[in-house]
């Protein structure tokens, strides 16, 4: 009964956490400080979607306190547009992805994808560097737990641009389309 009833209280306490990654990691040979050389490829893409509707765009961040986001309008044999605009990064920004990684046991874990990958839908990557290293959390993460980190991870590099910049964006592939579209 005693089991049960720890359990239980096991159960109910996990679930009081606010966001996913308040956990503490604990298997990182890594400092829980982010180095000089800690940086970020964030990937997206719409997935299969007939041209000119397809998009893509990547997030870079860092080394340091540098950023821009790199939106192609289309699929690259089509010659499409690629805007190109710098994103504000604060240190306690850069600080904060750092330790959202360091939590969510990016440096101590692998992380795998999922064997039955779904087809047509919108894809996503992260390479991480640090120490020297590069860390990837790829696609379609197996694993409930690990798949929710990294949406919640995946948010928190996309909010680092600003609202301006994606109207900005978004408009400009929406007039691409227009231009673009056959009747």
């Amino acid at each position: 009964m005693q089991i049960l009833f720890n359990l239980i209280f096991l159960v109910m306490l996990s679930g009081c956490s606010v966001l996913p990654y308040q956990i503490e990691a604990t298997n990182t040979p890594f400092p829980r400080t982010r180095p000089d050389d800690f940086r970020i490829e964030y990937y997206w893409e719409t997935g299969s979607l007939p041209s000119p509707h397809f998009y893509y765009y990547e997030i870079n961040i860092g080394p340091g306190v540098v950023g821009e986001i790199k939106f192609q309008a289309d699929y690259s044999d089509q010659e499409p547009p690629i805007w190109i605009e710098s994103i504000e990064i604060s240190r306690d920004d850069m600080d904060e992805l750092y330790e959202m990684l360091y939590v969510i046991g990016l440096f101590d874990m692998v992380w795998l994808q999922v064997e039955d990958i779904p087809d047509g839908g919108s894809a996503t990557k992260l390479l991480v560097y640090a120490y020297g290293q590069e860390f990837t959390i790829p696609s379609f993460v197996a694993g409930e737990q690990q798949s929710k980190d990294a949406m919640a991870l995946y948010g928190q590099i996309e909010s680092l641009v600003s609202q301006e910049i994606w109207d900005k964006l978004m408009a400009l592939h929406d007039q691409y389309v227009a231009e673009n579209e056959e009747d």
